[in-house]
């Protein structure tokens, strides 16, 4: 059932949606992964255009505690090591043009080794193609192979797209 909720709903409800997994991480990528898709297929933003970044390769890990809000913040601690990751981002489009929000879930599993291959699509279509992205996604043998795994950590903040 789609809604349409303001940007500070909507970062309530991606809050809300982000917590238990940031918490305890599930048995595999998909329920989050999943659980975002739904989030981005149904909650539509007021007065705003948005877009879905679908990334993969390795990343140094923000180190956060609990979901968090990075707009503003003039420094976020990284991580020492690089791990597998899996980005979903949803940028959103709107008059604030790079202080509009970015609702981001990031998901790491072991360390990397530098042979991850890394890249990204990204959804800017109407909803009934999203499938097909999501499919195209979860099929780069790299990302199917996270998605069936556990997580080692969730981590789930809004940032600024700029």
């Amino acid at each position: 059932m789609m809604q349409t909720l303001t940007e500070a709903q909507a970062i309530k409800r991606f809050s809300q949606l982000m917590k238990p997994f940031i918490t305890w991480p599930p048995a595999t990528a998909q329920e989050v992964v999943d659980e975002v898709i739904a989030f981005y297929h149904n909650v539509r933003i007021a007065d705003a255009d948005d877009c879905l970044m679908l990334e993969w390769g390795s990343s140094r890990p923000h180190l956060l505690f609990g979901f968090t809000d990075l707009r503003g913040s003039q420094s976020v601690n990284w991580g020492e090591a690089a791990y597998q990751w899996l980005g979903l981002s949803r940028q959103v489009l709107s008059d604030k043009g790079d202080d509009a929000p970015s609702f981001c879930a990031y998901l790491y599993f072991d360390k990397a080794d530098g042979t991850e291959p890394s890249s990204g699509l990204e959804f800017q279509k109407s909803l009934e193609e999203l499938d097909s992205t999501v499919a195209e996604f979860a099929s780069v043998p790299y990302v199917a192979r996270l998605l069936a795994s556990k997580p080692s950590q969730v981590n789930g903040f809004i940032s600024e797209m700029g």
